[in-house]
């Protein structure tokens, strides 16, 4: 609509550096906009662009800061950076605004090769809705007069379950798959801290499994209210597709939903490891002929990890690179 109806003059990206709305943690960002019908007029505009890298001062410095610069044509320093893009460039399904020499190496390497997409499958992993209880699930309870004896804690372990609990409640080792959180997985390699999780598909027969049964049927009224279930058992978790890809002995490729860098790790089917929603798992077609351990690297890559850099939508916070190094996090 807006690229159809104006010429975009001005957009000033904040990011996440300087919160101009101070109670709220979503990103602003000020758009000029001046009516237009006329294409032709459209398609000549250069949207002048201000992205925000980093500021430690007031809103106000920052503002006369980006009036010193806002009549170059191309301006970097290490808190602002100033640059125009073409209006008819623009995609409108998703904007991606790069200075032009960014732009280019970005457009050349989507020109290159084929898509992720068309050689492998891309899912995401299971959704329990239930991993352990938190503050939120107490509070559902407490609101809706459910009552658990003994009492609910907080972090009591549902579907997500350690070792020791494993021990402790006899829980049988058939349902039990070792599981991989966003955490669990850097560039390269991954490191299991121990945690399994409870294998309730909707094709089993929970009475044949009495521990497993027992444990997760104090948590039975949460379970029931997850919003999923529909016509499900009450015990079922949810996966959005490729499940019995993901149950498979077919080698993976892991990789988080969020993390500072490119962070892909080899997965032998043979080893069973399960992933939850924070993951994705990236598994050859079946005419696929290409070594994963040849995709792992270019996933890997200085240039793919530009290239997410560049494209891929930032988040708020920092997280450890692979490096002990502080950066920011990105959703691929």
């Amino acid at each position: 609509y807006i690229q159809d109806r104006t010429k975009i003059k001005l957009i000033i990206d904040f990011g996440s550096k300087v919160r101009v709305f101070k109670d709220s943690s979503i990103n602003t960002a000020i758009m000029i906009l001046e009516k237009c019908n006329d294409k032709e007029e459209r398609d000549k505009n250069q949207i002048k662009v201000v992205k925000i890298s980093d500021w430690d001062k007031d809103i106000t410095s920052l503002i006369q800061h980006i009036k010193l610069h806002i009549n170059e044509n191309i301006c970097s320093d290490k808190h602002i950076s100033i640059f125009n893009v073409p209006q008819k460039k623009l995609n409108p399904r998703l904007w991606i605004l790069l200075p032009k020499e960014i732009e280019s190496i970005i457009s050349r390497i989507e020109r290159t090769g084929k898509p992720l997409g068309e050689l492998f499958d891309v899912y995401k992993g299971i959704d329990t809705g239930l991993d352990k209880v938190s503050k939120i699930h107490i509070k559902k309870a407490t609101d809706e007069n459910i009552v658990f004896q003994p009492p609910l804690q907080e972090k009591e372990e549902v579907f997500v379950v350690s070792e020791e609990t494993i021990q402790k409640k006899k829980l049988e080792k058939d349902l039990l798959r070792p599981l991989l959180k966003n955490r669990n997985v850097r560039r390269y390699y991954f490191e299991h801290d121990g945690r399994y999780i409870v294998m309730t598909t909707d094709d089993v027969d929970i009475s044949k499994y009495p521990n497993i049964e027992k444990h997760l049927q104090r948590y039975k009224p949460l379970l029931e209210r997850r919003h999923f279930l529909r016509d499900a058992p009450w015990y079922t978790l949810r996966y959005l597709g490729g499940l019995k890809t993901l149950m498979s002995k077919k080698d993976r490729l892991m990789t988080p939903y969020i993390a500072p860098e490119n962070r892909f790790a080899l997965i032998k089917g043979e080893d069973g490891y399960i992933c939850t929603t924070d993951m994705y798992y990236i598994v050859p077609k079946d005419d696929c002929k290409i070594n994963l351990k040849y995709v792992l690297g270019i996933l890997n890559s200085k240039l793919m990890n530009f290239y997410h850099r560049n494209t891929a939508k930032a988040v708020d916070g920092k997280a450890r690179t692979s490096y002990g190094i502080m950066r920011r996090r990105f959703q691929y």
